[in-house]
């Protein structure tokens, strides 16, 4: 199976490990064009493959709700809230994308949509029984944005200066870490006792204020960022503690 992915574009692994959820095109196929990001699902112990969407829209950023190894989260910029759809051409495809939830229990095909901007929403990640994290270039840079999975309500987690390109946290220590563009570079920054229940107010980027005043896309509230500067991980430096292979201290980098 696997060596018919072309491009994986995301992954994640069920609470029990009993399954895979992939984006990927795959070649070899007849009806199977290079380009067409779709869902997967891999029974590890039986290894069987399920193909989820088929079409041209770009699905991406799989990921599993809880402790199922059904129900997914996942980014597409699919226009309907539904797989049963025709297979569609690139006129019909945009660059927006929304969080769509999946659930086979309750239907095959239909699809709830979670979030519907003219911007991407990208990378959800599951943080607990009630919330989701997720990307949004909302303010014109992306930031981290937190989903109530009962009201639907986002908020804006962070008014980061860099746009978040990657993230990872632990929902036990409260600890952030993001990878973002800074100085010519791409760099890893960490944030320790994070408030991942902040609703932070948005602040436009200046290429996004023109095209809202263009009248191209939806305007924001804004408001000064009120954030400090993130503490950059740095990987260069020798700790002054003796080194235990066991023990990884961060608040160590200097």
């Amino acid at each position: 199976y696997f060596a018919f992915f072309n491009q994986v574009t995301g992954f994640d692994i069920s609470a029990d490990g009993s399954t895979l959820a992939i984006s990927s095109d795959r070649v070899g196929f007849a009806d199977v064009q290079a380009g067409m990001n779709d869902i997967y699902m891999y029974n590890l112990r039986e290894q069987t493959m399920k193909r989820i969407s088929t079409d041209l829209y770009d699905d991406t950023d799989p990921m599993f709700v809880g402790n199922s190894n059904e129900m997914l989260i996942f980014s597409s910029n699919r226009i309907a809230d539904s797989l049963n759809v025709a297979v569609g051409n690139f006129q019909t495809i945009g660059d927006n994308y929304d969080l769509f939830y999946y659930n086979p229990q309750e239907s095959p095909n239909k699809l709830v949509r979670l979030t519907n901007t003219p911007q991407k929403e990208l990378q959800p990640s599951y943080f607990d029984e009630r919330t989701v994290l997720y990307l949004s270039g909302k303010t014109g840079i992306n930031n981290l944005y937190s989903l109530d999975l009962i009201s639907k309500e986002s908020k804006q987690v962070t008014n980061s200066r860099q746009g978040i390109k990657k993230y990872g946290f632990s929902a036990n220590t409260k600890d952030f870490i993001f990878r973002a563009w800074q100085k010519r570079k791409d760099r890893m920054f960490l944030k320790r006792n994070f408030d991942f229940a902040k609703n932070e107010k948005a602040v436009l980027t200046p290429r996004l204020e023109y095209l809202q005043q263009k009248g191209l896309t939806e305007p924001e509230s804004q408001e000064q960022p009120n954030e400090e500067t993130p503490k950059e991980v740095k990987t260069d430096t020798i700790p002054q503690r003796p080194y235990d292979p066991n023990v990884i201290d961060t608040d160590d980098y200097q």
